[in-house]
C-alpha cells in the first residue's frame, strides 16, 4: 500500500472509531519511522503533521479537538491521493465528510 494512502486510511479508521487512540498512536510511531525511509515527500509531510498533532494533544483533555485536527490534516491529501491513485477509499471519503460535518 502506498504510504500516503496508508495514513489516510489509518486516520479514517481512528475517526470512524474502528481503532482506539492507543492503537492509532502506536501505528503512527512506526509509520513515522518507515515513511522517512521512503522518498514520498507527501507522506513525510503528512507523517510530521500527524505526529505534531498527537504530541500537542497530550496537553489537551478532549478528543474532539484531536479528531478535528486530524481530519483537517488529511483533507488535502485525500484529494491528492484520489488524483494519483484513482477513486479514494470509502474510509477516506467518509473522513472528508467528517471534516465538513465537524467544521460546520
Amino acid at each position: 500500500m502506498d504510504k500516503l494512502q496508508e495514513a489516510i486510511d489509518r486516520v479514517s479508521d481512528y475517526l470512524g472509531n474502528r481503532v482506539s487512540l492507543d492503537l492509532f498512536e502506536d501505528w503512527s510511531a512506526g509509520y513515522m519511522q518507515s515513511v522517512y525511509r521512503s522518498d514520498n515527500a507527501d507522506a513525510q509531510s503528512l507523517a510530521a503533521s500527524l505526529r505534531a498533532i498527537l504530541n500537542a494533544f497530550e496537553d489537551d483533555t478532549s478528543e474532539d479537538g484531536l479528531r478535528q485536527e486530524l481530519a483537517n490534516a488529511i483533507y488535502p491529501f485525500v484529494h491528492l491521493a484520489s488524483n494519483r491513485y484513482g477513486a479514494p477509499s470509502s474510509a477516506a471519503e467518509s473522513n472528508a465528510k467528517f471534516d465538513l460535518i465537524v467544521a460546520a
